[in-house]
């Protein structure tokens, strides 16, 4: 067998462990690397992991969730994910929050400066 194919083969095995034990977890490839792997004593460079995890989203064991920013997670595809979902919305809220207020701050928008209130 492929080196390559082993070092996947135990790459995807390791998440869906994971996901297994933790069914309401999701993450970016990032987190998954720094947090999940390391759990399974299993190690390995972003690309691997990256190649790892499309091969799951394309068996249908791991789905791809984009968020509003483009940072994309990736979770357990068995059953509904509503913790995810809330955790999606709470996310997107706070996205928008935080750009209504970057185009309200700066200059004070409908206030009178103290000169011109006279």
């Amino acid at each position: 067998m492929d080196p390559d194919e082993v070092i996947l083969s135990k790459l995807c095995s390791a998440v869906v462990g994971y996901l297994k034990r933790h069914p309401q977890a999701a993450d970016t490839v990032r987190g998954i690397g720094n947090w999940w792997l390391p759990v399974a004593r299993c190690h390995a460079d972003a690309r691997a992991l990256q190649r790892a995890l499309d091969r799951l989203v394309g068996q249908g064991r791991v789905t791809r969730y984009a968020l509003l920013d483009g940072t994309i997670l990736y979770a357990s595809s068995e059953g509904r994910q509503p913790g995810l979902l809330r955790k999606r919305r709470r996310i997107r809220g706070a996205l928008v929050r935080r750009a209504r207020n970057a185009r309200v701050s700066g200059p004070a928008r409908g206030r009178r400066s103290a000169a011109n209130r006279k």
